[in-house]
Order: C-alpha cells, then sequence, then structure tokens
C-alpha cells in the first residue's frame, strides 16, 4: 500500500477514531521509508485532524521511528501546532521549550507566546513576542502580538510602536489594525483610533470591535 493509498483510507474513516488508529498503528505504514511517513503526518496535519497528529507522532515515537533532522523539528512544530489546537496550552509550552534548547527559532517563540497568551499569561507572552522580534524584524505577527500583550496588560501607550510596525510592514493586517486603533483609543489618541478603525471598516465592515469603537469616538 502506497502513500497515497494510505491517506486516502484514513480520509475515508475520518469518523472513526478506532479505525483510524488501526491504520496508523498498521506494519504497512512503518515500514515504508521515513519520507512516506512524514507525507503521512503532513496530510493529517494539513487537513486539520489535530488529534490524529498527536496520535500519528506518539506511534512513531513509541515505534523509535527515526526521522532526519529537518523533518524531524517539522514533526514537532506539527505536535505543537495541535496541541495548541486542542487547548493543550502546558503540554505545547513544554515542547517548545525543547524546541528552543536546539536554538533560537522566532516561530516558536511565536506560538511559545501565543500559548502563554492562551493560559492569560500575558506577561510571558510579551516576552516571547519581543524574543521573536529580535530575530525576524519583518514579521508583522511578532509586533503584532507584543502590541496585543501590551494592551491586554493596561501599557496601551507603549503598544502603539509595536502596532504601528506591524501594519507597517503588512498594511491590510487588520488584527494588528484593530488593536492599534484599541491601543490609541485607551492612551486617549482619538484621531489615531478614528483613523485605524476605519481602515478596519475598509477592510471588514463588520468588524463590530472597530464598529464599537467608532461609536464610542462619537460619544468621545
Amino acid at each position: 500500500m502506497n502513500t497515497s493509498e494510505i491517506t486516502d483510507n484514513l480520509d475515508l474513516i475520518i469518523s472513526d477514531p478506532l479505525e483510524t488508529l488501526k491504520i496508523m498503528e498498521s506494519d504497512k505504514i512503518w515500514k515504508t521509508d521515513e519520507k512516506s511517513v512524514f507525507k503521512i503526518a503532513c496530510h493529517l496535519h494539513k487537513k486539520g485532524r489535530m488529534q490524529d497528529v498527536l496520535n500519528f507522532i506518539n506511534i512513531a515515537e513509541g515505534r523509535d521511528f527515526i526521522f532526519i533532522d529537518e523533518r524531524l523539528m517539522s514533526m514537532q512544530h506539527m505536535r505543537v501546532d495541535a496541541l495548541l489546537e486542542i487547548g493543550k496550552y502546558d503540554e505545547a509550552i513544554l515542547v517548545y521549550k525543547n524546541i528552543l534548547s536546539v536554538g533560537p527559532d522566532y516561530v516558536a517563540y511565536n506560538n511559545l507566546a501565543l500559548a502563554h497568551w492562551n493560559k492569560g499569561e500575558f506577561a510571558d507572552a510579551f516576552e516571547n513576542y519581543v524574543r521573536a522580534i529580535n530575530l525576524n524584524e519583518t514579521d508583522p505577527i511578532s509586533f503584532r502580538g507584543a502590541g496585543e500583550m501590551l494592551n491586554l496588560l493596561n501599557r496601551s501607550e507603549e503598544a502603539i510602536p509595536y502596532l504601528i510596525a506591524a501594519v507597517t510592514i503588512d498594511q491590510k493586517y487588520l488584527l494588528a489594525l484593530r488593536a492599534l486603533g484599541v491601543a490609541y483609543f485607551n492612551s486617549g489618541y482619538w484621531e489615531g483610533a478614528y483613523r485605524s478603525f476605519k481602515r478596519v471598516i475598509s477592510l471588514d465592515p463588520n468588524d463590530q470591535i472597530a464598529i464599537d469603537g467608532l461609536l464610542k469616538l462619537d460619544i468621545v
């Protein structure tokens, strides 16, 4: 059975977790080459089947299956994507710390920050977004994340430069524009808040936060 046949079979039984596990544990998979096994993991990840991704990686580890370094790192990133998706933030943090023990990685810092954000640990999230920025100053996600955390920490005036950087890199980054509007509003910069919320509305006329922000500005 080739890789395409295995993934086709997995797609057919998406609603049957026991049958899915049976296929994933089959020797037919684990007697194939390392690249083919990796393709199966990528297929599950692309389909958004995050619990199956975790199960598949656990089976691989239980069989002491060996991946080359580059694909091994990709498997770890898929693992934490899955952990974040299903809300296992503490486990995701541990995996990311293991990834970062090998060396700095701005994507890992971004996602480690996201895990802390989801746990309500905004100061820790901010620190990791800054670490990501220090490794890659062209990534708008890191700048937006840092700004969002400062908004949540009631440090909105400090958030403004980060969020300006995010929307300078990506002028249509709606989430950063919205957060910038919030930061301006919280800091009492009404004109900046108005401009930011209007730009959000130009991208998404139904954005409720921007609509509410503009209504509040009318009152102010």
